[in-house]
């Protein structure tokens, strides 16, 4: 399995499907030292340290993040995944990757 960091999505956007909107993502486009990074209602990505710092990220380019809901033991289970680009510091757009 490995490590990760997480992800989380303060920005709001109808492509970010209700079930998992308010849910911790995984990614591993990262460091993977279990840091948590924020796509803030802004659209600035910052990273929350696991030793405390706290710093904005000017972050050009993909990141994919995902997790899941439901069960497999009762045919629930349901993989959401995402990229989020970003330009020049900027959340540019997110999009479902099916």
């Amino acid at each position: 399995m490995g490590m990760f960091d997480y992800i989380k999505c303060e920005f709001r956007s109808s492509k970010i499907d209700k079930k998992v909107k308010d849910k911790t993502f995984q990614t591993k486009d990262f460091e993977c030292v279990m840091d948590t990074y924020i796509i803030s209602n802004n659209g600035e990505l910052i990273r929350n340290s696991i030793n405390g710092d706290k710093e904005v990220i000017p972050y050009h380019g993909d990141i994919m993040f995902y997790t899941f809901t439901g069960e497999h033991e009762d045919k629930t289970f349901q993989w959401h995944e995402y990229v989020a680009r970003f330009k020049n510091g900027k959340l540019e757009d997110i999009k479902r990757i099916k």
